[in-house]
């Protein structure tokens, strides 16, 4: 069924991510990001700020095109959150950093 298929993903509690391209390097980007904010709330006992997520995937994805024998990642990510400093936020991140 063509509506129950999403690209809309929950990262973290205040963070969720829309990905647009191949699907497979999403759902691993999603698992990473996934990994990275709870590796940010285990070490600084908060949640982890989605301009902090934004930098790192950020990063991932530019080391990714800068080396020739990685695959670049074929996606790109909207990082949608709210801060409670900063208030809601909107990141969008292509396969380039």
């Amino acid at each position: 069924m063509a509506d129950s298929v999403t690209s809309i993903f929950n990262i973290a509690d205040d963070i969720g991510a829309v990905i647009v391209g191949n699907m497979n390097d999403g759902r691993y980007l999603v698992s990473w990001m996934r990994h990275q904010a709870a590796q940010f709330k285990y070490k600084f006992a908060y949640e982890m700020p989605v301009h902090v997520l934004a930098q790192y995937l950020s990063n991932h994805l530019q080391w990714s095109s800068q080396r020739s024998y990685v695959r670049t990642m074929c996606v790109i990510v909207t990082l949608v959150g709210c801060d409670l400093e900063k208030g809601p936020m909107v990141y969008k991140i292509d396969p380039s950093g």
